[in-house]
């Protein structure tokens, strides 16, 4: 059964009516192969209307639709020289999450995702049904390594503030990146509207060629 997103409900309307129609009997009155069609042109224009205007927080509910495609379908074809790192010598091996190393587009990334229908982003076969926070950061450590990466410069919390940082860069409401990181306090994720131009600025002052020129020596 297809699960419908809030701003999909006039497109689930449309599509019960055209599951409606095909149910009828034919008869001289009304062209019913002739209405569908007409309705599935309509299906087809509300979605290109809808999905090339997602808020940042509907880009987040389809990314966790249960019928969207999981990480091993994205692994499968996007990535080369792929190596699949299972399993540890605590926990075991855990088939929700699967995690490697490979080449995306020649450079070397590391690979990590959920390849089961779960409510929980990273979902385990434990007792609470999700990856713990050591176990994560366990996996973040462990997956570092294997990419050459010192571990000391990956967490969680690092993952988490280039997360929220891209997203407003890019754009996004800061009301939308407060749900997605869980803030109680929107002023917890303002914090991260202050880093950007902070950033920006150290850009300017290293990499502008005025900048380098200001501080060439006098010769």
């Amino acid at each position: 059964m297809t699960t419908y997103l809030d701003f999909e409900k006039p497109i689930a309307e449309l599509e019960s009516k055209i599951a409606e129609l095909r149910h009828l009997p034919n008869s001289g009155d009304v062209d019913i192969a002739e209405e569908v069609m007409r309705l599935q042109d309509r299906v087809q224009k509300q979605l290109r209307a809808a999905y090339a205007k997602l808020a940042p927080w509907q880009r987040v509910q389809v990314a966790r639709l249960a019928e969207r495609p999981h990480a091993q379908r994205y692994i499968d074809r996007l990535i080369t020289d792929y190596m699949q790192l299972s399993g540890d010598r605590t926990f075991g091996e855990d088939a929700a999450v699967v995690g490697g190393v490979g080449r995306l587009g020649g450079r070397s990334v590391v690979v990590l995702g959920q390849d089961e229908t779960s409510r929980y982003l990273f979902p385990s076969r434990g007792r609470t049904g999700h990856l713990t926070r050591q176990r994560f950061a366990q996996l973040l450590k462990e997956s570092a390594l294997a990419a050459g990466i010192d571990p000391a410069r990956v967490s969680p919390h690092v993952l988490r503030h280039a997360f929220a940082s891209h997203l407003l860069e890019a754009g996004a409401d800061l009301r939308s990146v407060q749900l997605m990181l869980g803030h109680a306090d929107i002023a917890t994720t303002q914090i991260y509207t202050h880093v950007i131009p902070e950033k920006l600025r150290s850009l300017v002052e290293d990499k502008h060629p005025l900048a380098r020129r200001r501080r060439r020596p006098a010769g």
